[in-house]
């Protein structure tokens, strides 16, 4: 009895592999941390745009440039840009062209998350059943876990979880520390991109913008100060902060989603631009000087 309940469950789970293989599942926004960071790893197709970031640009989906098969929006909630680009790195997925979300570069790479998603890589590779947004216990506890209502912003709910959230980022942006630290994390960074640029990836990057208060306090701007004084390659491109928008967000940092169509529409437009000025550029180099032999 024992051995036939055996052999029934192998061949049920040699099945699921099978099914997987052909149709991986697909969990849309709502990933957890090694399961999003899994779904790229091991998706067997390879992007010419990749986003990297944070929660902040998880609903960045309404412009050309995020949208297609040939996208891929590598956001991991609770970690940073540089968790992705490790990711990217060690899948050797890279892309043409990468966008680089820099507000919570503060956070570093996740160590844990690197070794967690390659731990047993081929294995995982050949088994997707093993892969975390594969696992049952994952899968049931979603599909018995309540939805979350999403909160109306004029609901009086909504408006208290704000203020009482956007006052704790009052007190964490009012002061800098661990500086230290930090330029050591951009400094990994630097080394990352400079890796990617000599593979022939072209680097855009840019702070989403967050509540004016806040975007205006002293920490942001040391922070951005960091970033551009060590980001400063000439290879990578910086997408310039939207001082001039005033952005609405459900908690202090994260866009509205209509808000977020519109700060898109905003990196499309510096995109574009700096793709024109980049082709200016190239077409002036060409160009002979007047008088040259021909």
């Amino acid at each position: 009895m024992i051995y036939k309940v055996a052999f029934w469950v192998i061949i049920f789970f040699l099945g699921y592999n099978v099914y997987l293989i052909e149709f991986p599942l697909k969990n849309g926004d709502y990933y957890m941390l090694q399961e999003k960071a899994e779904d790229f790893v091991f998706d067997n197709r390879h992007y010419d745009t990749i986003l990297v970031g944070s929660s902040l640009v998880r609903h960045f989906r309404n412009i050309p440039i995020f949208q297609g098969k040939q996208f891929y929006n590598l956001f991991l909630n609770g970690s940073s840009a540089a968790s992705g680009i490790e990711l990217i790195i060690k899948s050797g997925k890279i892309p043409k062209v990468l966008f680089v979300e820099t507000h919570h570069l503060t956070k570093g790479l996740n160590d844990t998350l690197i070794k967690n998603v390659f731990q047993g890589y081929s294995i995982k590779q050949f088994l997707p059943a093993l892969q975390s947004k594969h696992k049952f216990l994952n899968i049931i506890i979603k599909k018995i876990k309540p939805q979350i209502k999403k909160l109306d912003s004029r609901g009086v709910f909504f408006r208290e979880i704000f203020y009482h959230h956007i006052e704790q980022l009052r007190h964490e942006y009012s002061s800098i520390s661990d500086s230290l630290k930090y330029i050591q994390h951009l400094n990994k960074v630097d080394m990352q991109l400079q890796y990617l640029t000599a593979k022939g990836c072209t680097i855009y990057l840019f702070e989403v913008p967050i509540e004016k208060e806040l975007a205006l306090s002293k920490r942001a701007k040391f922070l951005r100060f960091k970033n551009h004084q060590i980001l400063n390659n000439k290879n990578y491109q910086w997408i310039p902060y939207d001082y001039h928008n005033f952005y609405k967000t459900t908690d202090g940092i994260h866009l509205l989603q209509n808000e977020s169509y519109i700060y898109e529409k905003y990196i499309e437009w510096c995109f574009q631009r700096a793709r024109k000025k980049d082709l200016i550029n190239k077409r002036r180099a060409t160009l002979k000087p007047l008088g040259s032999d021909s």
